[in-house]
């Protein structure tokens, strides 16, 4: 866990944070003119994601059920989200 975000989020958001540094380091080299800034932009872009994400995401998180946010986003998709597909009686057989 860091800053509210699992290892998996934490992943997630390291990952798609690169794509907009891509483009911002690569602007950025091409007005200054030296390749020696992509991989600078690019940490310090993750690093801000993933404070801003993690702070976010912490808010979102908070007195919810694992994985909430999650079951959210697919509803909004229009797939069905459910957890428990199960309808009836529960009872442990042993």
């Amino acid at each position: 866990m860091f800053r509210g975000l699992s290892g998996t989020e934490l992943t997630a958001t390291i990952g798609l944070s690169m794509i907009p540094g891509m483009v911002v380091a690569g602007l950025l080299c091409l007005w200054i003119g030296s390749l020696l800034w992509i991989l600078p932009v690019l940490v310090l872009n993750a690093f801000a994601t993933v404070l801003f994400a993690g702070t976010v995401l912490r808010h979102l998180k908070q007195n919810r059920p694992a994985n909430w946010y999650l079951q959210r986003l697919a509803r909004h998709c229009g797939q069905r989200a459910d957890i428990i597909w199960r309808e009836g009686p529960w009872r442990i057989e042993r």
